[in-house]
């Protein structure tokens, strides 16, 4: 298939991971094109969402991204040890499910344990649903005790073929 002057395997689409980045427009085109050349099937793609569906013009190609994972985090009332509760709500804002989603969380503590099936810290990233799929328009969440709140938002995932 030829598409803007780059050919394309069929399998390529399934495999790719996107990683959300800001490189320009015109060196992601050129990344994607060496990357589709290339005789083993990459990792990462260096454009996200929309940017990559546009440029490879490709019908079911990954058209998620980190961009639609929404974070959020409410204050839930309750204390638990003299520390504020926070709840974390995480959707998956796009059709495709995702997979090993990680969210940044640096100095993360709590004062009451997290369940290590939703929400499981390592190193400065935490792993969520124990790296299964969070399937499209899916939330998962988690409450935690401490104060103030931590800010996390998303650091990786990888986008099943939708």
């Amino acid at each position: 298939m030829h598409r803007q002057g780059m050919k394309f395997k069929a399998k390529v689409c399934s495999k790719i991971i996107l990683v959300d980045t800001d490189v320009p427009l015109p060196t992601s085109q050129t990344l994607i094109k060496t990357m589709a050349s290339s005789s083993r099937l990459p990792r990462f793609c260096s454009c996200s969402g929309q940017d990559c569906f546009r440029l490879v013009g490709l019908k079911g190609f990954c058209v998620c991204s980190l961009n639609d994972i929404i974070v959020g985090t409410v204050r839930t009332r309750v204390e638990v040890q003299g520390m504020a509760e926070w709840k974390v709500t995480i959707t998956n804002n796009c059709k495709c499910a995702q997979h090993k989603l990680t969210l940044s969380c640096e100095g993360f503590q709590s004062r009451e344990t997290e369940d290590p099936n939703i929400f499981q810290k390592q190193g400065n990233n935490c792993l969520v649903i124990d790296g299964n799929a969070l399937n499209g328009f899916a939330s998962v969440s988690f409450t935690y005790a401490w104060d103030p709140p931590f800010i996390m938002f998303p650091s990786g995932s990888i986008v099943d073929p939708c």
